[in-house]
């Protein structure tokens, strides 16, 4: 602890924010979604629609959510998202959230909307084989490997499916996947509090490893939570689980937030 504090920059001269820049998993996480989504986005555009309409009535067609709060942390959308993409796509025609008395009620397809998602499923084939091509086997698994199931203001929850490519040479997972997963979950819990014109970065993380994981083990849930919010360092906690509720590795982050100059 002396050491971390020893290390912490007095100023901002003492900040190398170019290394920040190029290692920050956040960061990094945050380019690869862009790209990926800019990369649906163009193949949804045929069909005047951007990936998180698609995405939505998708959701509305498979008709296993029960709220559309229950769409919404499926999609990992907040309440006020999920409005706004709404809306164009009744308007469309597409969905309706009318009763037989006029109340808002969970959103349904329209005949018009049911033929949309087939179109939609057409084309989000074509948009995912390209991007496993230009990704490769390795690259794919590496990026559906862990996602946002859902969030709120001070917590997140991100899942990830243990696969051989990050086994370590005795066999279990690797713990550099595990500390990337919690660091995610820890850093977006953070992430969640941010006012407009901030951003943080990571500048510590500590995970403690107290059973091995298995690339048997299935789907695995990290949740983050806020422990401290200040106005230049944010820390926060959580824990990595198997399915079965056991606990796999706990950890902390510390965020420095920022504000442009």
């Amino acid at each position: 602890m002396l050491l971390y504090l020893q290390q912490m920059p007095s100023s901002l001269k003492d900040i190398d924010f170019q290394h920040m820049g190029r290692t920050c998993l956040g960061h990094a996480a945050r380019r690869t979604a862009n790209l990926l989504t800019r990369h649906y986005n163009r193949h949804m555009a045929v069909l005047g629609l951007e990936l998180t309409q698609a995405q939505l009535l998708a959701a509305i067609a498979d008709g296993s959510a029960s709220s559309a709060a229950e769409i919404a942390r499926f999609l990992g959308i907040d309440r006020s998202t999920l409005a706004r993409n709404l809306k164009p796509l009744e308007v469309a025609g597409l969905v309706t959230r009318q009763d037989g008395k006029g109340r808002k009620v969970l959103p349904v397809l329209t005949q018009l909307g049911e033929a949309k998602v087939i179109e939609i499923h057409r084309t989000w084939l074509k948009a995912q084989e390209e991007i496993s091509t230009l990704l490769g086997p390795d690259g794919a698994d590496a990026v559906r490997t862990q996602r946002m199931k859902e969030f709120s203001e001070g917590r997140a929850v991100f899942t990830g499916l243990p696969a051989r490519e990050f086994l370590n040479p005795l066999g279990t997972v690797h713990g550099g996947w595990i500390s990337t997963l919690i660091d995610t979950a820890l850093s977006c819990a953070v992430h969640t509090t941010l006012q407009p014109g901030e951003f943080y970065t990571t500048t510590s993380l500590n995970v403690n490893m107290v059973r091995p994981l298995l690339e048997t083990s299935g789907e695995v849930v990290c949740e983050g939570r806020i422990v401290h919010r200040g106005t230049r360092l944010a820390t926060s906690e959580g824990d990595l689980r198997d399915a079965n509720g056991k606990l796999i590795a706990h950890g902390t982050v510390s965020c420095m937030i920022l504000k442009p100059s």
